[in-house]
């Protein structure tokens, strides 16, 4: 036994020596000098003591050319599989459970399409992107690969254009969530009765008396699940602040996108400059894509949220419908047979019923009109010319250029101005109060509003720019602005936020940007009380009612009266969705259903109150009480008899979730928590779960925080959910994680004096 026992640790040591030497052999160059062939000028490549890269070139080829490599000595393979998800190609590496994904993403990833945004590529562009790949791929060719790449049993791939345009692709899927909510509502539609319907919908109009000729049966596959822990946006908050309401007289400007939580962070980190041109842009740079996807310098900085504006319209195509062209292409799987994957165009656009899963042959021929698909479409020209304008007209024009993706570019400038702009096509179509549902096939898209008829908001009188996913308070007259918003909540309480001052400054911007606060709980908690004055509480139950209405509506860890809350919010919304069946799960996670949630409060005698199964006509006020008192008895038996135990941070804890997650042996190496987190749904600090039945377990929120005060740019603040770097032995890999969770911030250093007296890691590449 003795010997069995000393040769099972000495295998495990074993084991873990090889991990660690494995990792270590991979660990990013930081520091010396490197002789290569490929640029014209040394560049020096400081890493501050947070981790972030400040490159300082001479040209603008070498800045790009140090940019990628210094992206792949940190992120390679995570990198690799956002490309290969975009290009449909994760079933090659990690096998037959990926088959799906790959089908969603070679649909989206159009050869047709691709082709064409490559072939008329901007000439200058393309050039930087050339230079961005060849020093990535000088890294790749001339490193040990990382540890994944070896689990795996593959070597990296040397990346080209369509591996960047594959990042684009997969961008594009995780900021358009229209096609899984039509189908969601059309399965809806079918199956509940006697119930006002138009609740349901983000837009105030809809037209719900044209009927398919058949009912649309389907199931939209939940690809989010297949592709965890690469990441997918799921909202974000933005807002600038006009001069006149700061204490600096300059504009701030603040933005968290929210991203699903991985390991590691999706944003990478870099401060470029280069003296051909006087360039200089601090910048937040998505996957294997050289252009920020927010950024900042002297001058100007911005950052995005998802509009939701409506850009996918699905039709159901009679049978002899006319193809236009079929897109043949070969899945490969790893440790099975190749498929075959046949995609067909229809004049509307890509046959999804493979897709949408539909389930029987009344509810074939499904085609997918999104903005994504047509030509003229300029995404990366849009994300080049964000991070290259001088001047507010330059970002109106970079901004104008992009069909898809639908985004809000949020904006401040050294001037003064403060804006909201729309990037993305907004349809006007010949059924516009019929976009939500699926569509006959004789509906249209007539054309793409002009990109000023779009709901900008531009220097608005009260001073604050405000977007949180919100539907535009800017849709002109006529303008028929579709989309899938979320409620008001979170736009309203930022807006009333920023209201209570005229002095803002970094310090106080803190504070609102980490507040774990909605303003509507106090509305809720009003309705709560006053339901609890006509029903019979037992003692236990009252000593929870009290410690629920004592609370001021912050969603902390340490706190009990979020926990009582929230939980009664998930079964509040279930039994007023009882009717919806098996749909109540696809619909309760969709970001609009909040709206109708916030709709039905407000009526409380509505129909939808009623359950359906049950005798007694039911109110607002019954399924308020019925909910508390299963709130109650559920937390009793999770948490204990001691009410005052039932701390937020309990049952809100977030994990870092590794792409090897579904491997329980890997993913406790590889994958990171839980930890107990602040915030909450609907809070403006956004760390929150996205299912129905997972509890409470947050899943997505802040993915960065940015703060640029324009009168100091030489020091903004920032903070990232763990590191700049995604190799695990790198001290920047998690060592931003504790004071993210404490919501404290770092500075993010543009002036390059500062960051030299830092005492910078410094890394010279030089010309052979």
């Amino acid at each position: 036994m003795k010997k069995i026992i000393l040769s099972l640790l000495g295998a495990v040591f074993l084991l873990i020596t090889t991990v660690y030497f494995l990792l270590l052999g991979s660990f990013p160059v930081m520091e010396g000098s490197l002789k290569i062939g490929d640029i014209d000028n040394e560049v020096q490549i400081y890493r501050d003591h947070e981790g972030v890269v400040h490159i300082d070139a001479k040209t603008r080829h070498d800045m790009n050319y140090a940019l990628g490599f210094s992206m792949a000595s940190d992120r390679a393979f995570q990198y690799e599989l956002i490309a290969r998800a975009g290009q449909g190609r994760l079933s090659e590496i990690l096998g037959p459970d990926l088959v799906a994904a790959d089908k969603l993403f070679r649909t989206l990833n159009s050869s047709y399409i691709r082709n064409d945004i490559l072939t008329n590529l901007d000439p200058v562009v393309r050039k930087d992107l050339e230079s961005f790949i060849a020093g990535y791929n000088y890294y790749l060719e001339n490193s040990i690969r990382p540890i994944e790449y070896f689990i795996l049993g593959i070597k990296p791939k040397k990346i080209n254009l369509e591996d960047i345009y594959g990042v684009f692709v997969y961008l594009n899927y995780s900021f358009s969530p229209f096609m899984r909510n039509e189908i969601a509502y059309q399965q809806i539609m079918a199956d509940v009765k006697h119930r006002d319907l138009k609740y349901l919908f983000a837009n105030n109009e809809v037209d719900l008396s044209h009927r398919l000729r058949r009912v649309v049966e389907a199931q939209f596959i939940d690809y989010d699940d297949l592709l965890e822990g690469i990441g997918t946006f799921t909202g974000s908050n933005a807002w600038a602040i006009s001069g006149d309401k700061t204490r600096s007289g300059k504009p701030i400007l603040a933005s968290d996108p929210h991203i699903k939580f991985s390991a590691p962070n999706i944003w990478y980190e870099a401060n470029i400059k280069n003296e051909e041109e006087d360039f200089h842009m601090y910048g937040h740079f998505l996957p294997m894509i050289p252009f920020p996807g927010m950024g900042h310098n002297r001058n100007h900085g911005w950052g995005l949220t998802i509009s939701y504006t409506d850009d996918v319209d699905l039709y159901q195509l009679d049978d002899d419908f006319y193809i236009v062209r079929v897109e043949n292409s070969v899945i490969k799987v790893k440790g099975s047979t190749p498929i075959n994957f046949n995609l067909k165009w229809s004049e509307k656009g890509p046959v999804v019923d493979e897709i949408v899963k539909t389930v029987n042959k009344d509810s074939k021929n499904i085609a997918a009109h999104f903005s994504f698909f047509q030509l003229g479409n300029k995404p990366i020209e849009g994300f080049y010319g964000l991070g290259r304008a001088k001047s507010f007209e330059e970002i109106k024009k970079a901004t104008s250029i992009v069909k898809s993706p639908g985004l809000n570019i949020v904006y401040a400038d050294a001037k003064g101005n403060v804006a909201r702009l729309v990037m993305g096509d907004s349809y006007n179509r010949s059924h516009p109060f019929e976009s939500d549902l699926v569509q006959s096939a004789d509906r249209k898209i007539l054309g793409a509003y002009d990109f000023d008829d779009k709901p900008h908001e531009i220097n608005p009188e009260n001073g604050f720019v405000v977007s949180a996913n919100d539907a535009p308070k800017t849709i002109k007259e006529g303008i028929h602005h579709r989309g899938g918003w979320h409620s008001d909540n979170r736009y309203n309480t930022i807006l009333e936020s920023l209201k209570l001052r005229k002095n803002w400054d970094i310090d106080s911007q803190k504070m609102v940007q980490t507040a774990s606060f909605s303003s509507h709980n106090a509305t809720l908690l009003k309705l709560i009380g006053n339901a609890a004055k006509n029903s019979k509480l037992s003692q236990y139950e009252s000593k929870a009612l009290e410690t629920l209405l004592s609370w001021k509506g912050h969603s902390r860890k340490d706190q009990v009266g979020p926990t009582i809350f929230h939980e009664m919010n998930i079964r509040i919304r279930k039994l007023l969705m009882d009717e919806m069946g098996d749909n109540y799960l696809n619909y309760c996670k969709a970001i609009n259903s909040w709206t109708y949630y916030y709709r039905l409060l407000e009526r409380p005698d509505d129909f939808w109150w009623d359950i359906e199964k049950t005798a007694p006509i039911e109110g607002r006020d019954d399924i308020l009480m019925m909910a508390f008192k299963s709130t109650v008895s559920y937390l009793k038996g999770l948490l204990g008899d001691d009410i005052s135990t039932w701390r937020w941070g309990r049952v809100h804890k977030l994990k870092f979730v590794h792409p090897f997650e579904k491997n329980k042996f890997l993913a406790k190496i590889f994958s990171h928590g839980p930890y107990e987190a602040n915030g909450s749904i609907n809070s403006i600090n956004h760390i929150r779960r996205v299912k129905c039945n997972k509890g409470h377990t947050p899943v997505t929120g802040p993915s960065t925080r940015r703060l640029v005060d324009f009168a100091n740019v030489d020091l903004s603040y920032g903070i990232l959910p763990l590191g700049n770097s995604g190799h695990m032995l790198s001290p920047y890999y998690d060592n931003q994680r504790e004071r993210f969770f404490n919501d404290e911030y770092r500075y993010q250093i543009f002036n390059f004096d500062l960051v030299k007296k830092s005492g910078p890691k410094v890394l010279t590449l030089r010309p052979i």
